[in-house]
């Protein structure tokens, strides 16, 4: 019944992506995104001066944002997964704007944290139905439903940690077996 938790997630991912044009910016959206531009240029180049030289504006002239204070302090994964949806969906492929196309990676690690969610709670012994529930009172939340689209550290990292939670449990479960 594992699939159940994986038409939830594409369900939320297509729900949430339908959406993506309305949300507009948030606040602190910059400067996580010129965070993920720095690491996917690291990871793409194997360039170190992309992680050590952040106020460079020579290095970083071609990113749409420069250098902002802060979200260095944050850990990088979500933010190079949303600048690399942004650079296959908008600079490469030209299929959506830049920020929208950004947006999109954050709906990604979302909906991970969807399918987690019904997959944590089926293995602590929730009937189908009730982790169905459980996983849809999570997803349409509206703190979750609605920072799902437009930041790139709460709602990714809560994901992950379920996603970590799900995995550790379920690798308890089977060493015990």
């Amino acid at each position: 019944m594992k699939h159940i938790g994986f038409i939830l997630a594409i369900s939320v991912f297509i729900f949430q992506a339908m959406m993506v044009p309305l949300v507009g910016m948030s606040w602190d959206e910059p400067s996580s995104f010129f965070m993920g531009r720095a690491n996917l240029k690291f990871w793409m180049t194997g360039n170190r001066a992309y992680l050590n030289d952040l106020r460079n504006k020579t290095l970083f002239a071609d990113s749409p944002i420069q250098y902002i204070y802060g979200e260095d302090l944050y850990p990088p994964f979500a933010f190079l997964v949303s600048s690399f949806t942004s650079f296959v969906l908008a600079e490469k492929t030209h299929i959506l704007s830049v920020w929208d196309a950004h947006h999109v990676g954050e709906i990604f690690l979302g909906s991970i944290g969807v399918w987690a969610m019904y997959g944590l709670a089926v293995e602590v012994g929730l009937s189908v139905w009730i982790a169905s529930g459980v996983t849809l009172v999570y997803a349409l939340y509206p703190t979750i439903a609605d920072l799902m689209r437009n930041d790139a550290k709460d709602v990714p990292l809560v994901s992950l940690l379920i996603a970590s939670s799900y995995n550790l449990f379920d690798i308890n479960q089977a060493s015990e077996s």
